[in-house]
Protein backbone atom coordinates (compact mmCIF):
# COMPACT_ATOMS: atom_id res chain seq x y z
CA UNK A 1 0.00 0.00 0.00
CA UNK A 2 2.69 2.56 0.78
CA UNK A 3 4.85 1.34 -1.68
CA UNK A 4 1.35 1.98 -4.49
CA UNK A 5 1.30 5.69 -2.61
CA UNK A 6 4.76 6.57 -3.33
CA UNK A 7 4.69 5.75 -7.37
CA UNK A 8 1.43 7.83 -7.13
CA UNK A 9 3.05 10.59 -5.47
CA UNK A 10 6.32 10.22 -7.74
CA UNK A 11 3.75 10.47 -10.97
CA UNK A 12 1.82 13.16 -9.64
CA UNK A 13 5.60 14.84 -9.22
CA UNK A 14 6.48 14.54 -12.79
CA UNK A 15 3.09 15.70 -13.87
CA UNK A 16 3.96 18.49 -11.89
CA UNK A 17 7.56 19.47 -13.54
CA UNK A 18 7.85 22.04 -16.11
CA UNK A 19 9.04 19.97 -18.58
CA UNK A 20 6.13 17.92 -18.73
CA UNK A 21 3.98 21.63 -18.44
CA UNK A 22 5.30 22.72 -21.60
CA UNK A 23 5.29 19.38 -23.70
CA UNK A 24 1.69 19.32 -22.57
CA UNK A 25 1.09 22.83 -23.61
CA UNK A 26 3.11 21.97 -27.22
CA UNK A 27 0.68 19.03 -27.82
CA UNK A 28 -1.88 20.95 -26.95
CA UNK A 29 -1.22 23.49 -29.39
CA UNK A 30 -0.05 20.97 -31.82
CA UNK A 31 -3.64 19.32 -31.94
CA UNK A 32 -5.69 22.40 -31.26
CA UNK A 33 -3.28 23.73 -35.19
CA UNK A 34 -4.39 20.44 -36.91
CA UNK A 35 -8.11 20.29 -36.18
CA UNK A 36 -9.22 23.55 -36.27
CA UNK A 37 -11.39 24.30 -39.34
CA UNK A 38 -10.76 21.00 -40.92
CA UNK A 39 -13.82 22.25 -43.26
CA UNK A 40 -12.68 25.46 -44.48
CA UNK A 41 -10.82 24.25 -47.64
CA UNK A 42 -12.47 22.50 -50.02
CA UNK A 43 -11.43 18.78 -50.80
CA UNK A 44 -8.79 19.44 -53.53
CA UNK A 45 -8.52 17.33 -56.51
CA UNK A 46 -6.53 14.40 -54.93
CA UNK A 47 -8.91 14.31 -51.97
CA UNK A 48 -11.27 13.98 -54.45
CA UNK A 49 -10.23 11.16 -55.91
CA UNK A 50 -9.20 9.57 -52.01
CA UNK A 51 -13.05 9.62 -51.47
CA UNK A 52 -14.11 8.31 -54.91
CA UNK A 53 -12.23 4.96 -54.23
CA UNK A 54 -13.06 4.46 -50.70
CA UNK A 55 -16.98 5.42 -51.53
CA UNK A 56 -16.16 3.50 -54.79
CA UNK A 57 -15.56 0.34 -52.89
CA UNK A 58 -17.80 -2.02 -51.56
CA UNK A 59 -14.90 -3.62 -49.35
CA UNK A 60 -11.16 -3.75 -48.61
CA UNK A 61 -10.32 -6.51 -51.17
CA UNK A 62 -12.10 -3.57 -53.96
CA UNK A 63 -9.49 -1.27 -52.88
CA UNK A 64 -6.66 -3.91 -52.54
CA UNK A 65 -7.55 -4.73 -56.21
CA UNK A 66 -8.53 -1.76 -57.82
CA UNK A 67 -5.12 -0.32 -56.79
CA UNK A 68 -3.19 -1.50 -59.57
CA UNK A 69 -4.68 0.98 -61.32
CA UNK A 70 -3.76 3.93 -58.96
CA UNK A 71 0.32 5.73 -58.36
CA UNK A 72 0.24 4.54 -54.42
CA UNK A 73 0.12 1.25 -52.47
CA UNK A 74 -3.37 1.03 -51.11
CA UNK A 75 -2.39 1.30 -47.32
CA UNK A 76 -3.78 4.62 -46.82
CA UNK A 77 -7.43 3.78 -48.42
CA UNK A 78 -6.96 0.64 -46.46
CA UNK A 79 -7.36 2.63 -43.57
CA UNK A 80 -9.56 4.92 -44.43
CA UNK A 81 -12.33 3.09 -45.64
CA UNK A 82 -13.35 1.76 -42.22
CA UNK A 83 -13.00 4.91 -40.96
CA UNK A 84 -15.63 6.58 -43.16
CA UNK A 85 -17.32 4.11 -42.11
CA UNK A 86 -17.63 4.25 -38.62
CA UNK A 87 -17.28 8.61 -39.21
CA UNK A 88 -19.36 9.28 -42.25
CA UNK A 89 -17.65 10.99 -45.43
CA UNK A 90 -17.87 14.95 -44.33
CA UNK A 91 -14.88 16.80 -45.05
CA UNK A 92 -14.12 17.09 -41.44
CA UNK A 93 -14.28 12.93 -41.30
CA UNK A 94 -12.09 12.62 -44.15
CA UNK A 95 -10.15 14.64 -42.70
CA UNK A 96 -9.68 13.63 -39.35
CA UNK A 97 -7.71 10.62 -39.96
CA UNK A 98 -4.76 12.64 -41.31
CA UNK A 99 -5.03 15.11 -38.14
CA UNK A 100 -5.15 12.74 -35.62
CA UNK A 101 -1.99 11.28 -37.23
CA UNK A 102 -0.39 14.43 -37.67
CA UNK A 103 -1.12 14.81 -33.66
CA UNK A 104 0.64 11.67 -32.85
CA UNK A 105 3.34 12.59 -34.85
CA UNK A 106 4.18 15.41 -32.38
CA UNK A 107 4.41 13.04 -29.51
CA UNK A 108 6.60 10.53 -31.59
CA UNK A 109 8.99 12.75 -32.50
CA UNK A 110 9.29 14.29 -28.84
CA UNK A 111 10.16 10.22 -27.64
CA UNK A 112 12.08 9.91 -30.77
CA UNK A 113 14.51 13.22 -29.53
CA UNK A 114 14.52 12.11 -26.19
CA UNK A 115 15.51 8.47 -27.06
CA UNK A 116 18.34 9.48 -28.77
CA UNK A 117 19.87 12.75 -27.19
CA UNK A 118 17.86 14.15 -24.12
CA UNK A 119 14.10 15.41 -22.78
CA UNK A 120 15.74 18.53 -24.27
CA UNK A 121 16.00 18.03 -27.72
CA UNK A 122 12.60 15.63 -28.04
CA UNK A 123 10.85 19.11 -26.50
CA UNK A 124 12.29 21.39 -28.69
CA UNK A 125 12.13 19.15 -31.63
CA UNK A 126 8.38 18.43 -31.01
CA UNK A 127 7.69 22.04 -30.52
CA UNK A 128 9.37 22.74 -34.13
CA UNK A 129 6.74 20.36 -35.70
CA UNK A 130 4.06 21.47 -33.67
CA UNK A 131 3.64 24.44 -35.82
CA UNK A 132 5.22 23.56 -38.62
CA UNK A 133 3.55 25.19 -41.58
CA UNK A 134 4.38 21.75 -43.90
CA UNK A 135 3.21 19.24 -40.80
CA UNK A 136 -0.03 21.24 -40.37
CA UNK A 137 -1.25 21.55 -44.09
CA UNK A 138 -0.77 17.40 -44.87
CA UNK A 139 -2.32 17.15 -41.30
CA UNK A 140 -5.44 18.88 -42.80
CA UNK A 141 -5.76 16.64 -46.29
CA UNK A 142 -7.39 13.14 -46.82
CA UNK A 143 -3.84 11.87 -48.37
CA UNK A 144 -1.82 10.04 -47.13
CA UNK A 145 1.36 12.59 -46.27
CA UNK A 146 0.63 12.61 -42.95
CA UNK A 147 -0.07 9.17 -42.22
CA UNK A 148 3.59 9.11 -43.97
CA UNK A 149 5.12 10.93 -41.59
CA UNK A 150 3.95 8.52 -38.26
CA UNK A 151 4.74 6.03 -40.11
CA UNK A 152 8.52 7.09 -40.77
CA UNK A 153 8.72 8.52 -37.31
CA UNK A 154 7.63 5.06 -36.09
CA UNK A 155 10.00 3.27 -37.57
CA UNK A 156 12.89 5.35 -36.71
CA UNK A 157 12.28 5.25 -32.85
CA UNK A 158 11.78 1.61 -33.20
CA UNK A 159 15.00 1.32 -35.50
CA UNK A 160 17.12 3.80 -33.05
CA UNK A 161 15.89 1.90 -29.97
CA UNK A 162 17.50 -1.76 -31.46
CA UNK A 163 20.65 0.86 -32.61
CA UNK A 164 20.69 1.35 -28.60
CA UNK A 165 20.06 -1.93 -27.36
CA UNK A 166 23.04 -3.49 -30.31
CA UNK A 167 25.46 -0.79 -29.16
CA UNK A 168 24.65 -1.74 -25.22
CA UNK A 169 25.36 -5.48 -26.25
CA UNK A 170 22.03 -6.22 -24.46
CA UNK A 171 20.13 -7.68 -26.95
CA UNK A 172 16.86 -7.80 -29.57
CA UNK A 173 14.09 -6.92 -27.13
CA UNK A 174 10.67 -8.43 -28.11
CA UNK A 175 8.50 -5.05 -28.09
CA UNK A 176 11.11 -3.19 -30.03
CA UNK A 177 11.40 -5.96 -32.69
CA UNK A 178 7.49 -6.48 -33.07
CA UNK A 179 7.46 -1.72 -33.15
CA UNK A 180 10.08 -2.04 -35.92
CA UNK A 181 8.35 -4.88 -38.04
CA UNK A 182 4.85 -3.79 -38.05
CA UNK A 183 5.66 0.24 -38.33
CA UNK A 184 7.51 -0.83 -40.75
CA UNK A 185 5.56 -2.84 -42.60
CA UNK A 186 2.64 -0.21 -42.57
CA UNK A 187 5.05 2.90 -44.14
CA UNK A 188 5.78 0.66 -47.45
CA UNK A 189 2.16 0.00 -47.69
CA UNK A 190 1.39 3.59 -47.03
CA UNK A 191 3.43 5.00 -50.15
CA UNK A 192 6.73 4.37 -51.86
CA UNK A 193 8.76 7.46 -50.09
CA UNK A 194 7.59 5.19 -47.09
CA UNK A 195 9.17 1.73 -48.96
CA UNK A 196 12.12 4.44 -49.08
CA UNK A 197 12.44 5.21 -45.65
CA UNK A 198 11.86 1.48 -44.63
CA UNK A 199 14.93 0.54 -46.95
CA UNK A 200 17.04 3.29 -45.67
CA UNK A 201 16.29 2.65 -41.67
CA UNK A 202 17.11 -1.28 -42.49
CA UNK A 203 20.20 -0.54 -43.87
CA UNK A 204 21.49 1.60 -41.26
CA UNK A 205 20.26 -0.89 -38.63
CA UNK A 206 22.22 -3.67 -40.39
CA UNK A 207 24.92 -1.92 -40.94
CA UNK A 208 25.39 -0.86 -37.19
CA UNK A 209 24.55 -4.46 -35.98
CA UNK A 210 27.30 -5.63 -38.49
CA UNK A 211 29.60 -2.89 -37.48
CA UNK A 212 29.12 -3.87 -34.04
CA UNK A 213 29.38 -7.93 -34.78
CA UNK A 214 26.08 -8.00 -32.35
CA UNK A 215 22.77 -9.43 -33.21
CA UNK A 216 23.30 -9.77 -36.82
CA UNK A 217 21.31 -12.95 -37.70
CA UNK A 218 18.32 -11.17 -35.31
CA UNK A 219 18.17 -7.92 -37.18
CA UNK A 220 18.24 -9.69 -40.74
CA UNK A 221 15.29 -12.03 -39.59
CA UNK A 222 13.76 -8.82 -39.01
CA UNK A 223 14.23 -7.28 -42.52
CA UNK A 224 12.86 -10.51 -43.55
CA UNK A 225 9.86 -10.46 -41.77
CA UNK A 226 9.11 -6.80 -43.14
CA UNK A 227 10.31 -8.08 -47.11
CA UNK A 228 7.38 -11.40 -46.13
CA UNK A 229 4.50 -8.89 -45.09
CA UNK A 230 5.26 -6.76 -48.07
CA UNK A 231 5.67 -9.74 -50.98
CA UNK A 232 2.13 -9.69 -51.60
CA UNK A 233 2.58 -6.37 -53.06
CA UNK A 234 5.73 -6.58 -54.98
CA UNK A 235 4.12 -7.75 -57.88
CA UNK A 236 1.55 -4.83 -58.21
CA UNK A 237 4.66 -2.56 -57.33
CA UNK A 238 6.45 -3.55 -60.09
CA UNK A 239 3.84 -2.60 -62.33
CA UNK A 240 3.33 0.89 -60.68
CA UNK A 241 6.61 1.63 -61.22
CA UNK A 242 6.94 1.01 -64.57
CA UNK A 243 3.51 2.21 -65.64
CA UNK A 244 2.37 4.49 -63.94
CA UNK A 245 4.37 6.35 -61.42
CA UNK A 246 6.74 7.88 -64.78
CA UNK A 247 3.63 9.39 -65.56
CA UNK A 248 2.54 11.65 -62.47
CA UNK A 249 1.78 15.18 -64.12
CA UNK A 250 3.92 16.83 -60.96
CA UNK A 251 7.07 15.22 -60.82
CA UNK A 252 9.88 16.63 -61.85
CA UNK A 253 13.66 16.48 -61.53
CA UNK A 254 15.06 18.14 -58.49
CA UNK A 255 17.64 21.09 -58.51
CA UNK A 256 19.93 22.35 -55.85
CA UNK A 257 17.45 25.42 -55.63
CA UNK A 258 14.07 22.46 -54.66
CA UNK A 259 16.69 21.29 -51.83
CA UNK A 260 17.30 24.75 -49.97
CA UNK A 261 13.37 25.49 -50.93
CA UNK A 262 12.35 22.62 -48.90
CA UNK A 263 14.68 22.99 -46.15
CA UNK A 264 12.98 26.82 -46.41
CA UNK A 265 9.28 25.75 -46.08
CA UNK A 266 10.73 23.16 -43.21
CA UNK A 267 11.13 26.08 -41.10
CA UNK A 268 7.55 27.86 -42.18
CA UNK A 269 8.71 30.10 -45.18
CA UNK A 270 11.53 31.95 -43.24
CA UNK A 271 14.71 32.02 -45.12
CA UNK A 272 16.54 34.43 -41.97
CA UNK A 273 15.51 31.49 -39.80
CA UNK A 274 17.17 28.90 -41.81
CA UNK A 275 20.13 30.63 -41.96
CA UNK A 276 20.37 31.15 -37.89
CA UNK A 277 20.34 27.39 -37.71
CA UNK A 278 22.99 26.89 -40.50
CA UNK A 279 25.39 29.20 -38.67
CA UNK A 280 24.38 27.01 -35.36
CA UNK A 281 25.15 24.13 -37.31
CA UNK A 282 28.55 25.18 -38.55
CA UNK A 283 29.57 26.79 -34.89
CA UNK A 284 28.72 23.05 -33.71
CA UNK A 285 31.21 21.69 -36.08
CA UNK A 286 33.94 24.04 -35.53
CA UNK A 287 33.51 23.57 -31.71
CA UNK A 288 33.38 19.78 -32.67
CA UNK A 289 36.82 20.13 -34.66
CA UNK A 290 38.46 22.21 -31.78
CA UNK A 291 37.72 19.09 -29.43
CA UNK A 292 39.55 16.70 -31.08
CA UNK A 293 42.59 18.48 -31.60
CA UNK A 294 42.95 19.26 -27.81
CA UNK A 295 42.07 16.44 -25.87
CA UNK A 296 42.17 18.52 -22.38
CA UNK A 297 38.93 20.05 -23.73
CA UNK A 298 35.60 19.09 -22.92
CA UNK A 299 34.17 16.02 -24.71
CA UNK A 300 33.02 16.37 -28.16
CA UNK A 301 29.16 17.80 -28.47
CA UNK A 302 28.26 16.05 -31.24
CA UNK A 303 28.80 11.87 -32.12
CA UNK A 304 27.75 8.96 -34.53
CA UNK A 305 23.83 9.57 -33.86
CA UNK A 306 23.92 13.32 -35.51
CA UNK A 307 25.90 11.82 -38.36
CA UNK A 308 22.64 9.46 -38.79
CA UNK A 309 19.96 12.35 -38.80
CA UNK A 310 22.20 14.03 -41.69
CA UNK A 311 21.78 10.55 -43.99
CA UNK A 312 18.10 11.08 -42.80
CA UNK A 313 17.78 14.23 -44.60
CA UNK A 314 19.97 14.01 -47.61
CA UNK A 315 19.76 10.31 -49.17
CA UNK A 316 16.27 10.48 -49.53
CA UNK A 317 17.57 13.56 -51.79
CA UNK A 318 20.35 11.82 -53.47
CA UNK A 319 18.23 8.60 -54.20
CA UNK A 320 15.38 11.18 -55.72
CA UNK A 321 17.88 13.06 -57.80
CA UNK A 322 19.81 9.64 -58.75
CA UNK A 323 16.43 8.07 -60.06
CA UNK A 324 15.22 11.00 -61.67
CA UNK A 325 18.52 11.73 -63.76
CA UNK A 326 18.39 8.22 -64.92
CA UNK A 327 14.80 6.56 -65.09
CA UNK A 328 12.12 9.93 -64.82
CA UNK A 329 11.23 12.48 -63.18
CA UNK A 330 10.45 11.45 -59.50
CA UNK A 331 10.96 14.50 -56.62
CA UNK A 332 7.34 16.04 -55.64
CA UNK A 333 7.88 18.42 -52.15
CA UNK A 334 5.59 16.36 -50.47
CA UNK A 335 7.01 13.04 -51.01
CA UNK A 336 10.04 14.64 -48.73
CA UNK A 337 8.00 15.17 -45.67
CA UNK A 338 9.87 11.74 -44.55
CA UNK A 339 12.60 13.57 -44.34
CA UNK A 340 11.40 16.60 -41.79
CA UNK A 341 11.94 15.16 -38.69
CA UNK A 342 15.47 14.67 -39.06
CA UNK A 343 15.09 18.40 -40.06
CA UNK A 344 13.63 19.51 -37.04
CA UNK A 345 16.06 17.17 -34.87
CA UNK A 346 19.04 18.80 -36.33
CA UNK A 347 17.67 22.10 -35.45
CA UNK A 348 17.17 20.86 -31.69
CA UNK A 349 20.61 19.72 -31.73
CA UNK A 350 22.23 22.87 -32.34
CA UNK A 351 20.08 24.50 -30.07
CA UNK A 352 21.20 22.35 -27.20
CA UNK A 353 24.71 22.28 -28.12
CA UNK A 354 25.38 26.00 -28.65
CA UNK A 355 23.18 26.97 -25.52
CA UNK A 356 24.19 24.93 -22.46
CA UNK A 357 22.09 27.00 -19.82
CA UNK A 358 19.11 26.03 -19.41
CA UNK A 359 17.97 29.71 -18.78
CA UNK A 360 19.54 30.74 -22.03
CA UNK A 361 18.26 27.33 -23.89
CA UNK A 362 14.27 28.19 -23.16
CA UNK A 363 14.72 32.10 -24.09
CA UNK A 364 16.34 31.14 -26.97
CA UNK A 365 14.27 28.73 -28.21
CA UNK A 366 10.90 30.37 -26.82
CA UNK A 367 11.64 33.23 -29.21
CA UNK A 368 12.82 31.07 -32.18
CA UNK A 369 9.35 29.51 -31.80
CA UNK A 370 7.48 32.54 -31.19
CA UNK A 371 9.20 33.54 -34.20
CA UNK A 372 8.39 30.71 -36.33
CA UNK A 373 5.31 30.14 -35.25
CA UNK A 374 3.92 33.84 -36.17
CA UNK A 375 4.19 32.20 -40.32
CA UNK A 376 0.71 30.40 -39.25
CA UNK A 377 -1.18 33.55 -38.36
CA UNK A 378 0.71 36.73 -39.52
CA UNK A 379 2.34 36.80 -42.93
CA UNK A 380 0.62 33.50 -44.50
CA UNK A 381 -2.41 33.74 -43.19
CA UNK A 382 -2.99 29.85 -43.04
CA UNK A 383 -6.71 29.89 -41.52
CA UNK A 384 -7.85 32.80 -43.30
CA UNK A 385 -7.03 32.30 -47.11
CA UNK A 386 -8.14 29.58 -48.93
CA UNK A 387 -5.38 27.60 -50.96
CA UNK A 388 -7.26 24.96 -52.38
CA UNK A 389 -9.33 24.63 -56.03
CA UNK A 390 -13.12 25.18 -54.82
CA UNK A 391 -14.67 22.46 -55.80
CA UNK A 392 -17.14 23.11 -53.12
CA UNK A 393 -17.92 26.42 -54.39
CA UNK A 394 -17.79 26.03 -57.74
CA UNK A 395 -20.81 22.79 -57.34
CA UNK A 396 -22.79 25.10 -54.76
CA UNK A 397 -23.39 27.93 -57.38
CA UNK A 398 -24.09 25.81 -60.38
CA UNK A 399 -26.39 23.69 -57.57
CA UNK A 400 -28.31 26.76 -56.44
CA UNK A 401 -28.51 28.40 -60.19
CA UNK A 402 -28.83 25.89 -62.38
CA UNK A 403 -32.18 24.16 -63.78
CA UNK A 404 -32.86 20.46 -62.58
CA UNK A 405 -34.04 19.27 -65.79
CA UNK A 406 -32.94 16.94 -68.28
CA UNK A 407 -32.87 20.49 -70.59
CA UNK A 408 -29.45 21.16 -68.77
CA UNK A 409 -26.17 20.20 -70.04
CA UNK A 410 -23.60 19.92 -67.02
CA UNK A 411 -20.35 19.44 -68.89
CA UNK A 412 -17.45 18.94 -66.52
CA UNK A 413 -14.09 19.45 -67.74
CA UNK A 414 -11.40 18.48 -65.63
CA UNK A 415 -9.29 15.32 -64.89
CA UNK A 416 -11.95 13.30 -64.07
CA UNK A 417 -15.47 14.48 -64.07
CA UNK A 418 -16.82 11.99 -61.33
CA UNK A 419 -14.82 14.03 -58.98
CA UNK A 420 -17.92 16.81 -59.07
CA UNK A 421 -20.11 13.92 -57.84
CA UNK A 422 -18.80 14.53 -53.64
CA UNK A 423 -20.29 18.14 -54.07
CA UNK A 424 -23.06 17.50 -56.26
CA UNK A 425 -24.49 15.25 -53.80
CA UNK A 426 -23.87 17.12 -50.71
CA UNK A 427 -26.21 19.64 -52.59
CA UNK A 428 -28.80 17.15 -53.54
CA UNK A 429 -28.04 17.97 -57.37
CA UNK A 430 -28.96 13.98 -58.56
CA UNK A 431 -27.83 12.90 -61.82
CA UNK A 432 -31.24 12.13 -62.82
CA UNK A 433 -31.89 16.17 -62.41
CA UNK A 434 -29.85 16.80 -65.74
CA UNK A 435 -28.15 15.67 -68.87
CA UNK A 436 -24.26 15.17 -68.16
CA UNK A 437 -21.05 15.21 -70.61
CA UNK A 438 -19.71 11.51 -69.24
CA UNK A 439 -15.93 12.30 -71.00
CA UNK A 440 -13.06 13.89 -69.12
CA UNK A 441 -12.76 16.41 -72.35
CA UNK A 442 -15.58 16.63 -73.96
CA UNK A 443 -15.14 18.20 -77.83
CA UNK A 444 -17.33 20.72 -79.18
CA UNK A 445 -18.51 18.51 -81.40
CA UNK A 446 -19.56 15.98 -78.80
CA UNK A 447 -21.56 19.01 -76.56
CA UNK A 448 -23.32 20.01 -79.82
CA UNK A 449 -24.02 16.53 -80.51
CA UNK A 450 -25.66 16.31 -77.18
CA UNK A 451 -27.41 19.71 -77.63
CA UNK A 452 -29.26 18.80 -80.51
CA UNK A 453 -30.46 15.18 -79.30
CA UNK A 454 -31.80 16.31 -76.13
CA UNK A 455 -33.06 19.41 -76.77
CA UNK A 456 -30.89 21.46 -74.19
CA UNK A 457 -31.85 24.99 -73.51
CA UNK A 458 -28.77 25.87 -70.45
CA UNK A 459 -25.27 24.64 -70.79
CA UNK A 460 -22.85 24.67 -67.72
CA UNK A 461 -19.15 24.13 -68.33
CA UNK A 462 -17.36 23.48 -65.13
CA UNK A 463 -13.56 23.79 -65.70
CA UNK A 464 -11.39 22.55 -62.38
CA UNK A 465 -7.36 22.39 -61.88
CA UNK A 466 -7.30 22.64 -65.70
CA UNK A 467 -6.03 24.42 -68.12
CA UNK A 468 -7.14 23.38 -71.68
CA UNK A 469 -10.48 24.14 -71.95
CA UNK A 470 -10.17 27.27 -73.52
CA UNK A 471 -10.67 26.26 -76.90
CA UNK A 472 -14.33 24.66 -76.00
CA UNK A 473 -15.00 27.58 -74.42
CA UNK A 474 -13.71 29.84 -77.38
CA UNK A 475 -16.08 27.89 -79.87
CA UNK A 476 -19.18 27.98 -77.65
CA UNK A 477 -18.97 31.35 -77.61
CA UNK A 478 -18.86 32.22 -81.44
CA UNK A 479 -22.11 29.66 -82.27
CA UNK A 480 -23.96 30.60 -79.26
CA UNK A 481 -22.71 33.84 -77.94
CA UNK A 482 -20.57 35.70 -74.49
CA UNK A 483 -21.89 33.37 -71.80
CA UNK A 484 -22.19 34.36 -68.32
CA UNK A 485 -18.89 33.63 -66.00
CA UNK A 486 -18.22 32.84 -62.88
CA UNK A 487 -14.26 32.66 -61.19
CA UNK A 488 -12.93 30.79 -58.62
CA UNK A 489 -10.05 30.24 -57.32
CA UNK A 490 -8.34 27.57 -59.86
CA UNK A 491 -12.04 27.05 -61.17
CA UNK A 492 -14.36 28.66 -63.70
CA UNK A 493 -17.74 28.25 -64.49
CA UNK A 494 -19.42 29.46 -67.66
CA UNK A 495 -23.54 29.12 -68.20
CA UNK A 496 -25.07 29.56 -71.93
CA UNK A 497 -28.88 30.22 -72.62
CA UNK A 498 -30.07 28.15 -75.60
CA UNK A 499 -32.46 30.20 -77.75
CA UNK A 500 -35.37 28.58 -80.12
Amino acid sequence: MVLLMNRKISALSFLGRPEFILLFLILLAGGALRFSRLDFQSLAGDELQTWLIVSGSKNLQDIWTNAKHDTLPPGYNLLLHPFVGIFGDSEKALRSLSAASGFASILILFFLGKLIFSFREGLISCALLSFSLFGIYYSQESRPYSLLLTGTLLTAFFSFELIKHIDKDSGIPLSAAAGYVLSATLNCYLHYFGFLSVLLAGTALQAYSILKRRSVLSTLFLQLLIFIFYLPWIPVMLFQLTHAVPNTPEAVTPKAADFLAYLIYAFNNKTSLLGLFLLLALYALIREIAAKKNRASRPPDLNKLDLLLWCWLVLPWAIVYGISLLLFPFYVKRYLIICLPAVYLLAARFLVVNFRRAGMLLAGSAVLLLFYGSRIFYGGDYYGRKTKTEWREMAGYVSSQARRSKETLIVRYSNSPLLFNYYFKKNNFLHEQASWAESTAPSFEEVCGIVAEKSIKEIWVLLADREDGAGLIQRLQHKYRVPEKKVFLSAEVYRWMIKE
